[in-house]
């Protein structure tokens, strides 16, 4: 067992007990029987190729059902929240689209690319609402008015910072959401 052999020359007593343990045991077990006998459903007997572009089409649809969300958001928290969904949903759409790019090419790969855009604007919003967040926190507990009021001035540059993240997945949305990058999941 290489694995037991390197922890017994690098690490602890305490590691060479885990690695005795009834529990390590039967999950070596478990996935031993997991990789000879896979608990497959009926949809594993399916073709890829049929079954890959509708989870893809069912991420994209849940990140324009939230894009939709973010336009229709009464307040700022709010969209933040829905942009913050967004985004993990490009991700999703942007994975699922990867998987894809074997079967379809380069529509597939277009499709993921776009969704790479999106999740990546996206992040840069997310980054400046925690970093905005940090900022309250911080301002909040210091007693002098001067480094208050500087982390106010940090405050209203990553509020601007995040904006034009917003403004710049407006953008590559409009792009991203075109139905040409999605013909491939029909």
């Amino acid at each position: 067992m290489i694995v037991r052999e390197r922890v017994t020359l690098a690490t602890s007593p305490r590691a060479l007990k885990v690695l005795d343990s009834e529990r390590y045991h039967q999950v070596l077990i478990d996935l031993d029987r997991l990789v000879t006998a896979p608990p497959w459903t009926r949809k594993a007997a399916r073709p890829a190729a049929k079954v890959l572009p509708q989870r893809a089409a069912r991420a994209y649809a849940r990140l324009e059902q939230l894009v939709s969300a973010v336009h229709g958001a009464p307040d700022t928290a709010e969209r933040d929240e829905h942009l913050h969904e967004a985004r993990k949903a490009a991700k999703k759409a942007r994975y699922a689209g990867e998987t894809m790019v074997e079967f379809f090419g380069k529509p597939a790969d277009r499709f993921a690319q776009a969704m790479e855009n999106v999740q990546e604007e996206l992040g840069e919003h997310q980054d400046s609402v925690v970093m905005r967040t940090r900022l309250e926190q911080l301002a909040r507990e210091e007693p002098s008015p001067a480094a208050a009021f500087a982390y106010g001035r940090l405050h209203a540059q990553e509020e601007q910072r995040g904006q034009l993240a917003v403004d710049r997945f407006e953008t590559v949305w409009r792009k991203a959401s075109k139905k040409s990058l999605r013909s491939w999941m029909n």
